[in-house]
């Protein structure tokens, strides 16, 4: 199917995973387990469709920068629970998990609207 359909099926995949975290509640509505799956499916299908974009670079002095970059990226991820947890303990009020994960909702969906043809 391409790219752009891959990056635009991960990244809504990806959303529905984010809204399940942000509405899950172990007592009302355990969820965590569907959303996780949610998350990696999609998480892995958007990073994947980036490799394609490097390509883009592949006859120039960059196309090697634009692999670290990507690479940086998707270790950088492995972290977001810890960051997450974190500010939700420094400030439960203003970060809370419902609001963190929906601002990654709003984040995926970013991405989705920004990516066209012209691009991918």
């Amino acid at each position: 199917f391409g790219v752009l359909p891959c990056r635009l099926m991960s990244l809504l995949i990806f959303a529905a995973g984010c809204v399940l975290f942000a509405e899950s509640d172990s007592e009302r509505f355990d969820a965590f387990i569907a959303a996780s799956g949610l998350l990696s499916i999609g998480g892995a299908g958007f990073s994947l469709s980036h490799y394609t974009f490097c390509s883009h670079w592949e006859s120039t002095r960059y196309f090697e920068t634009s692999h670290a970059i990507m690479n940086t990226a998707y270790d950088a991820s492995t972290i977001c629970f810890l960051i997450f947890m974190l500010l939700n303990q420094s400030d439960a009020e203003i970060f809370s998990m419902r609001h963190l994960f929906y601002s990654l909702f709003f984040m995926s969906v970013l991405f989705l609207v920004l990516s066209h043809k012209r691009v991918w």
